[in-house]
């Protein structure tokens, strides 16, 4: 490069000699992570900022589960009243176990439109906090809700359970959403959690355009959609649990190899 520079032009300081084209003036486009001294010229080609999955990811799923639980939440809300009443006589009035056959009042519950989509579109947070608030559905901190059960008021229940319930949400698609941003960044291959994730977010998007539906084709769509979206979530749990698995080995083989080259 320094040979071929035309050192006659005007242009022969220590930064042409280091930026300048072969026979030309202009400076080289060096991209950001360039190395050496000529990445002091690169400010024609600054690098460009890009949103991730990890923002994109949380925003559209907390957009697709919210109108559907928000409808469904809001024709609960008015039985608050009543199930508040109902709490009240029960922890005044023991329910009494008959032959042998105690009743449970969840017994008939059918998961609603707004509650399928969150068990299938957003199955490891549905898990954990349940797909909604009511008491029937079942998680594994319903237990916490179980135990404050006539001890706190109905109303008190439900607004921190749907606050956790899309803190939830966010969550851990912010953690799906760095995960895929990583391999990205990496230049690991992406495909297999694309279509994972895709499959998951068109089954959701389906299911959200179906709660506001009634008939029976809409019901038919919703479930295959939901039977579809939770398959995939199915897969995308194994394949971190093998991903993981194989890092967590390549780890303990690498700190056996420096033990041994240590004492070597």
């Amino acid at each position: 490069m320094n040979y071929h520079l035309r050192s006659n032009s005007g242009s022969n300081g220590p930064i042409a000699k280091e930026c300048h084209r072969f026979l030309v003036v202009g400076p080289f486009k060096f991209g950001h992570e360039s190395f050496g001294q000529v990445q002091s010229c690169a400010v024609s080609n600054p690098p460009s900022m890009k949103t991730g999955y990890a923002l994109i990811l949380p925003l559209l799923h907390l957009a697709i589960a919210g109108p559907p639980a928000v409808h469904h939440q809001s024709k609960e809300w008015r039985f608050i009243p009543e199930w508040q009443a109902a709490e009240d006589f029960d922890k005044g009035h023991p329910e009494p176990v008959a032959a042998g056959m105690p009743w449970d009042p969840c017994y008939e519950y059918r998961v609603p439109s707004a509650g399928r989509l969150i068990l299938t579109a957003d199955f490891p947070v549905a898990l954990l906090v349940g797909s909604s608030a009511d008491d029937c559905a079942l998680g594994a901190i319903r237990l916490i809700p179980g135990a404050l059960k006539y001890h706190v008021r109905v109303k008190t229940r439900v607004i921190p359970i749907d606050c956790l319930l899309a803190l939830g949400i966010f969550v851990q698609w912010w953690l799906v959403g760095g995960w895929l941003d990583r391999q990205y960044g990496q230049s690991n291959p992406t495909r297999r959690w694309i279509v994972l994730i895709a499959l998951i977010t068109t089954g959701a998007v389906v299911m959200a355009v179906t709660a506001f539906v009634r008939g029976d084709v809409s019901g038919i769509v919703n479930y295959v959609a939901g039977m579809i979206a939770l398959t995939a979530w199915i897969v995308l749990i194994a394949t971190f649990a093998v991903v993981g698995t194989a890092w967590l080995i390549q780890r303990i083989r690498r700190q056996a190899l420096q033990h041994v080259s240590s004492h070597r």
